[in-house]
């Protein structure tokens, strides 16, 4: 062996001498595997109101708790209203919300009245009631954004009005859909609660068809949606699955044209750790791949970025994984 090796074998080198020529070889380049998009916390601090309320002079005064998320930076920024799951809170999915508000987003969270925080049992099926009273408190929370800047002062320039959007996780995403288009068919009659002023819908771990919403029902979803669940995405509370693939068919009966459905394999309830509650095991990579992929959605249809857009036309998501994850558009 050559001296002239010596330095690159203690330095833990692996180029090899060619052979024939005895010149150093240079090893072949290794495929880079793509990146989660903007998986990492963001550039902007997050700032929190943590407790605020708004008034509905329309249902007798009634109270709606708020939690309002910020970035510590010049607006304005899109707003996202977001949803809880029954029997949660305002104060539920920090994981989510401060990776999206990190990023540039407001995100105003409204507790409904089936929270276990307005004195509900959990697992007390019978909060669904409240199932046509929670799209009236993301009405009141767009209704209220004059409000708040002169209440919050700091909010003041904070808040895009263009750029309006509403989220929800279980049966957040049942009122998601609501607020998004979807009509609910009851006593023969279609019902609506859609508000035209949003922009952009997400759906994590939607419903599926039901009492109330038929396959007509999604026909009306005319706004840019994402749809996100997995294959272990059963609960054993609330309206029942047929089975789990039952969770793709508001996609699958809502109208072309800007409609996303990611499926992630092994996916369960807790999307990773999505709620910051223990009901789920937590996992690290499908709680990337729940903010990766979201953050490309509003970045790709509230702020028009390029490079979000492309993430969600590509494979990335799937290779940059340990899970199997498809993306199907429309």
């Amino acid at each position: 062996m050559t001296s002239s090796l010596l330095p690159l074998i203690a330095a833990g080198a692996v180029f090899l001498p060619n052979p024939s020529t005895g010149s150093i070889q240079q090893p072949p380049d290794k495929p880079t595997r793509p990146a989660f998009y903007q998986a990492d916390p963001g550039p902007l601090a997050v700032k929190t109101i943590p407790n605020h309320t708004l008034r509905d002079q329309s249902r007798a005064d009634k109270e709606v708790p708020i939690r309002i998320t910020y970035p510590d930076a010049e607006g304005p920024f899109p707003l996202i209203v977001f949803c809880h799951g029954a029997w949660g809170s305002k104060d539920g999915y920090q994981p989510l919300i401060r990776h999206w508000v990190g990023h540039g987003y407001v995100v105003i969270q409204p507790t409904h009245a089936d929270s276990i925080a307005l004195g509900n049992t959990f697992r007390d099926e019978s909060v669904f009631r409240f199932w046509n009273d929670r799209p009236r408190d993301v009405k009141l929370v767009f209704d209220a954004l004059d409000l708040l800047e002169n209440e919050l002062p700091v909010l003041k320039g904070k808040i895009d009005r263009q750029r309006l959007a509403v989220a929800g996780h279980s049966f957040g995403a049942h009122t998601a859909l609501l607020v998004g288009g979807a009509r609910p068919r009851l006593l023969g009659r279609d019902l609506r609660y859609d508000d035209e002023r949003v922009q952009a819908v997400m759906v994590l771990s939607g419903p599926a068809p039901n009492r109330l919403l038929n396959e007509q029902s999604f026909a009306h979803l005319k706004k840019p949606t994402f749809f996100m669940s997995g294959s272990r995405d059963i609960v054993d509370v609330g309206p029942k699955l047929g089975s789990v693939d039952d969770r793709k068919k508001a996609y699958e009966f809502a109208p072309a044209g800007d409609k996303i459905l990611v499926w992630v394999e092994g996916l369960d309830h807790g999307f990773g750790g999505i709620s910051g509650r223990r009901l789920w095991p937590p996992h690290s990579d499908h709680l990337s791949i729940s903010r990766s992929v979201t953050l490309a959605f509003w970045d790709a249809y509230l702020k028009g970025n390029s490079a979000a857009q492309a993430f969600l036309a590509s494979d990335d998501l799937d290779s940059a994984s340990s899970s199997k994850v498809t993306i199907s558009r429309k």
